[in-house]
């Protein structure tokens, strides 16, 4: 993918917002999940919540990152805690 800086910069690392979100789009994750989860949205028929992600340029490539954002953590319960 190549991306022509033609719009604006907000943090001025070189590459331009609308492609550092294009790139985040076209290589998002999928996570999968347990529909029966505390955190399911069964309106939208996945996770509540989405991704953080961040865009940066190194040297020749561009590195991104993605960083599941929940509403609720479910955190763990049942026997499994009593564990040690």
């Amino acid at each position: 993918m190549r991306c022509e800086r033609t719009d604006g910069d907000a943090d001025a690392d070189g590459l331009g917002d609308a492609c550092e979100l294009a790139l985040a789009r076209a290589f998002a994750p999928t996570l999968i999940v347990r529909s029966g989860g505390c955190n399911w949205d069964a309106d939208a028929e996945r996770l509540a919540g989405g991704y953080f992600h961040a865009v940066q340029p190194v040297d020749s490539l561009v590195r991104i990152v993605y960083m599941p954002a929940y509403f609720r953590d479910c955190g763990w319960a049942g026997a499994k805690c009593l564990l040690p």
